[in-house]
């Protein structure tokens, strides 16, 4: 579990000031804590789900936050909003897990319909992030819940392209293509292909990569 990246992430929408409402400072303190009884408490009390405070982390954000999945599970069943926009930047609870690599808060918020497609603000998905982590089981989560494979983010990329640089991922390559992913996607005037392998040599995972590409129709 990576706390800094997301406590960075909300540091840089303003989601971490100090100041709270009591009533929402309880239940996110009792979220980052990940104490379930406290949680429960806090939300038979009526505290806040979804507060309006924007320059404080709320009770969602810290369940990502620490990958505390039983707690983000508690705040949904309880009326947490899974698609709420955090910050200026676009982000979502489940762009945040997902570029964490909190794989279990993740499948949570999946699993209560949120919206596997979000982007933040450079584009970026859950599914670009997980390819990125090399995360194969949210991966195919997403996938199933019909996120997006061809996505493109700033720049073109794909998780596609993201998956075959700048290490070959064979197994996550497989899975995306498997998923429908366009092995001729491309980025700028490359095709995946080039963009494999320019300035690299050839290993294992090299040779494995380029043969599932062409096998499905790669372009040269």
């Amino acid at each position: 579990m990576r706390v800094s990246a997301v406590i960075g992430t909300l540091m840089l929408l303003g989601m971490t000031g100090c100041a709270r409402d009591a009533k929402v400072g309880r239940l996110a303190s009792a979220a980052e804590a990940c104490d379930i009884r406290a949680i429960k408490t806090a939300i038979a009390a009526g505290d806040a789900l979804n507060p309006k405070d924007s320059g404080a982390a709320g009770p969602m954000e810290m369940a990502v936050a620490h990958n505390c999945s039983e707690g983000a599970r508690l705040l949904i069943a309880a009326g947490a909003d899974a698609n709420q926009q955090l910050g200026p930047g676009k982000m979502t609870p489940l762009l945040l897990a997902a570029m964490d690599d909190s794989g279990p808060v993740a499948k949570v918020l999946i699993a209560a319909g949120a919206d596997v497609n979000a982007r933040d603000e450079f584009g970026m998905t859950a599914l670009t992030f997980a390819v990125r982590n090399g995360d194969a089981s949210l991966a195919t989560a997403l996938i199933d819940a019909k996120a997006d494979v061809n996505a493109k983010g700033v720049g073109g990329q794909t998780p596609l392209l993201i998956a075959v640089t700048p290490v070959p991922n064979p197994a996550m390559v497989k899975l995306l293509i498997d998923g429908g992913a366009d092995v001729n996607t491309s980025q700028g005037s490359e095709t995946i292909l080039a963009a494999m392998r320019i300035n690299r040599t050839r290993g294992p995972n090299e040779v494995q990569v380029e043969k599932l590409l062409l096998a499905h129709g790669a372009h040269e």
